[in-house]
């Protein structure tokens, strides 16, 4: 007709009409030959006293085995309402026709009314509204699905401290196979516990044909806000063939000490998990999550959140994806577990100060030809976290503490099959984050303490494999202090400390080692090149025959760098042999016990070079060597020799001054001419001076 408007087709109208011709071809074609069963009196009316005797865990609860077990004799097609109140158990067919049924389906809001007398005393006890009906979940795309729940309310006439169950169990008619669906969803409250007046537990899934069999469940439970009891709620999915034999069956037991709103979503196949918290007390809360497949309970994990907050929502992606989002309106503590069915704590994990934002994404790519392996993990949070502990299998110590764990966090590494690879960090928190490990081996109990600052730094590595000979390890923290260690080994048997090696601080640059192994094992072609450009109060303690054995030391190497060495035992001590072509370290000492020695040094137009025995005799003999710059001809830019025969109880400064690049003027200063026995030379844009006594 001229004249007249088009009028479009709406996009929900066609998503409708798709869920419309779904839905046809999965019910009708099943209900073509049977008729729906609408009994009124229940089915079941039976005590379980003998039974009760065994139950001590909600987990180990027999209400649970309505969840693995139903009782309408295999019908593919109606709904049913379960309740336990003390010892009494009734499984009852709600009335409802064929066309109630398919109305129900479309129309969310629609529920029909239904009332339980629990107690047998000819009063209803339990209503409230039952709700089945097709929807779709707003992530992967378009997912239709199926949604199942249970409004209860309980009235004042019945025990509210009593042993209450209460589930709504839904049959679906299948697609095209003619077996049928359960759906199953609803709430345990224990003996001794107040039963919720009101409460809603809802049950969904998605159809699979429409996800590439990523199926996806969620899971509603909301009691009413001034509720503060302990309860389960229990949630089951089983698909049934054309002669009533179980093909599938997941159930999911949710304990909440004391009950909270939340909504849990869950694609199994991809390890995805969100949850979201609605209102709540802001309590301390345990959440308890377990599944059961067929009837082989599977690990429990739990959350205890200490105060729940009134928003939270965390969304977990092991595979696909690899994400972790995490949002709240505040701090607070959360201990995470997972448990055996044996009661036994596998993993604890404690995250104190937990910031209201963390988003964390992470990556893994594994290459067949030529094998290697490459992954990252990019951490960014709204602040730091307070503390992290993890513990295993029941320990009363952590494995691992972390303290201000840093809010900026980027790791990335590669290894390939010849068993080369390397690890790079990046870490920014405002603060040092301190990580502290402890494991046990028979009597000896090994700490660790490891302190990271902001920055950057990598680790290389190559390790001899199959023909090759060569390995090589290097550290670089871009000459930054970006880390520091204590180790303590303790004899837990004599409660003794046998051994304590640490340091505050370690800078490097380009540090790398290298060598060969030949095929005795031995160790040649020793090489280094980079350098250690800081050390900062170096401690080792032995334990050894009833006696502590202690070496104190810091350098700072470089054009200004110090050396402190102190023991309390008599010892020859000899510096490692630091060579590159830039740096050299080299020489040693033999000293008395319970002394100390320090060197300080400034290489310049004008320097010093200052020795201190801290008013005691050192010891018998002094070789040190130091140099500085790039090499010519095998000699350093800078540097210095110390010789000693008779280490004795001085105070030295050596003191230059340079014109036109050489040194005409050097000083030295203290409280006493150089002894006999000492010999000094200087080493001047690469020339040798000795200073004369």
């Amino acid at each position: 007709m001229r004249g007249a408007k088009k009028t479009k087709f709406p996009h929900y109208l066609c998503n409708t009409a798709i869920i419309i011709v779904l839905t046809l071809s999965v019910t009708f074609n099943p209900l073509l030959t049977w008729e729906v069963n609408s009994a009124e009196k229940p089915k079941n009316n039976t005590t379980l006293k003998e039974q009760t005797n065994h139950v001590s865990q909600p987990t180990k609860l027999r209400q649970y085995n309505l969840l693995l077990n139903d009782d309408s004799n295999n019908e593919p097609f109606g709904v049913w309402i379960y309740a336990y109140y003390n010892d009494s158990e009734t499984y009852t067919p709600v009335k409802l026709t064929f066309i109630q049924f398919i109305y129900t389906l479309f129309h969310p809001y629609y529920g029909i009314p239904y009332s339980l007398d629990v107690d047998n005393d000819g009063n209803d006890d339990v209503h409230g509204n039952i709700h089945f009906y097709l929807t779709s979940f707003s992530s992967p795309g378009f997912s239709p699905g199926m949604k199942i729940s249970l409004d209860t309310e309980v009235k004042e006439n019945i025990d509210t401290q009593a042993e209450l169950t209460l589930a709504l169990d839904v049959h679906i008619p299948a697609f095209l196979s003619g077996g049928y669906i359960s759906l199953k969803t609803g709430y345990y409250s224990p003996q001794n516990e107040t039963i919720p007046k009101k409460i809603t537990t809802g049950f969904s899934f998605t159809f699979d044909f429409l996800t590439n069999s990523k199926r996806m469940f969620q899971l509603d439970v909301v009691p009413q806000l001034q509720e503060t009891g302990n309860l389960t709620g229990l949630f089951s999915y089983s698909t049934f063939t054309s002669t009533g034999t179980k093909k599938i069956n997941k159930t999911f037991l949710v304990d909440f000490t004391p009950a909270t709103e939340l909504h849990i979503t869950t694609i199994p196949k991809q390890l995805k998990v969100h949850y979201e918290f609605g209102e709540s007390s802001g309590v301390k809360t345990k959440i308890r999550f377990q599944t059961i497949e067929g009837t082989q309970t599977k690990m429990m994990h739990s959350f205890t959140i200490n105060p729940l907050p009134a928003y939270m929502s965390f969304d977990l992606t092991l595979l696909g994806e690899h994400t972790f989002l995490y949002e709240s309106d505040t701090s607070y503590d959360v201990t995470y577990t997972l448990e055996s069915t044996q009661n036994n704590t596998i993993v604890k994990l404690e995250l104190t100060g937990l910031p209201t934002r963390v988003k964390a994404d992470w990556g893994l790519n594994v290459k067949i030809l030529p094998l290697s392996a490459s992954a990252y993990v990019d951490l960014n949070m709204s602040d730091n976290l307070d503390k992290v502990a993890l513990y295993f299998n029941n320990s009363k110590k952590p494995f691992m503490e972390i303290k201000d764990f840093p809010k900026r966090l980027y790791l990335k590494g590669y290894m390939d099959s010849h068993l080369k690879g390397y690890i790079t960090a990046y870490k920014y928190s405002g603060t040092p984050t301190q990580l502290t490990t402890v494991f046990s081996l028979s009597k000896w109990e090994v700490t660790g303490v490891l302190t990271v600052k902001d920055g950057y730094l990598s680790v290389t590595w190559g390790i001899p494999f199959k023909g090759s000979k060569h390995a090589i390890l290097g550290f670089d923290t871009n000459d930054k202090e970006m880390l520091g260690l204590d180790i303590q080994v303790y004899d837990t048997e004599n409660n003794t400390e046998i051994l304590k090696v640490g340091f505050d601080a370690v800078a490097t640059q380009d540090l790398t080692l290298s060598w060969d192994v030949n095929g005795l094992g031995n160790i040649t072609n020793l090489r280094w090149s980079g350098r250690i450009t800081k050390l900062l109060n170096l401690k080792i303690s032995v334990y050894y025959n009833s006696n502590y054995f202690d070496i104190a030391g810091s350098w700072i190497l470089g054009e200004n760098g110090s050396l402190v060495v102190q023991l309390n035992k008599k010892v020859d001590f000899t510096i490692a042999n630091i060579t590159s072509d830039n740096f050299k370290l080299q020489g040693h000492l033999s000293l008395y016990s319970d002394r100390k020695l320090k060197i300080e040094w400034k290489l310049g137009e004008t320097g010093f070079f200052t020795v201190y025995t801290f008013s005691k005799p050192v010891g018998e003999q002094l070789n040190v060597e130091f140099g500085y710059g790039q090499k010519q001809n095998n000699t350093h830019r800078y540097g210095f020799k110390l010789l000693a025969t008779d280490f004795l109880n001085v105070t030295r400064t050596i003191q230059w001054d340079t014109e036109n690049g050489f040194v005409p003027r050097i000083w030295i200063l203290g409280d006493k001419p150089l002894p006999n026995g000492w010999t000094a030379k200087l080493l001047w844009n690469y020339k040798w001076y000795e200073v004369i006594k």
